[in-house]
């Protein structure tokens, strides 16, 4: 959230002080719900100088509206299992592509619940969920996808105590 009160002044460093104005306009936003994060891209102002502050003064954010939720309608119609499976699937990628490994985990967790539920329920058998999926070449290694990921160019040459190390527990460089 941004704040919608303009900026008297701004803060131009540690040595600089901050007038009062400036501090009406960042107390006035943050209680009327901007984040510290938005004060500090908007006014300039350092997060630990912001909360060194608001503590002294003893400002209160006030907690944001919860959005309206629709009641649950529990004689609503629920999608088939196939369908749940494919949207969890989505999310999961989608949760992937974004980085959110966390969520990702979670997703994987509720897709395999719901293919243990389809395959119960008939609606998909119980080898055509993954063979939509097995299309994709399985990788077990890298050195199959990046041949060159193990060239010389890339690691140093090993140590004469590595060397000794690799040829006791049978492998070799």
């Amino acid at each position: 959230m941004t704040c919608q009160t303009a900026a008297p002044d701004t803060f131009d460093g540690p040595s600089a002080s901050i007038s009062e104005a400036l501090w009406d306009a960042v107390r006035d936003a943050y209680l009327a719900g901007a984040t510290v994060a938005s004060l500090r891209d908007d006014f300039g102002i350092p997060s630990s100088t912001f909360y060194k502050r608001a503590g002294r003064e003893g400002w209160l954010h006030r907690p944001r509206a919860l959005p309206e939720t629709q009641p649950l309608d529990l004689d609503a119609p629920v999608a088939e299992p196939s369908v749940m499976l494919e949207r969890a699937w989505r999310r999961l990628t989608h949760a992937l592509d974004q980085g959110r490994s966390a969520d990702a985990l979670r997703w994987l967790r509720i897709h395999e619940g719901l293919k243990a539920l389809a395959v119960v329920a008939q609606d998909v058998p119980a080898d055509s969920a993954l063979a939509a999926r097995s299309s994709v070449a399985k990788v077990e290694r890298v050195e199959t996808v990046f041949p060159d990921s193990t060239a010389s160019s890339i690691r140093p040459p090993l140590n004469r105590a590595e060397r000794r190390r690799l040829a006791r527990l049978g492998g070799g460089p």
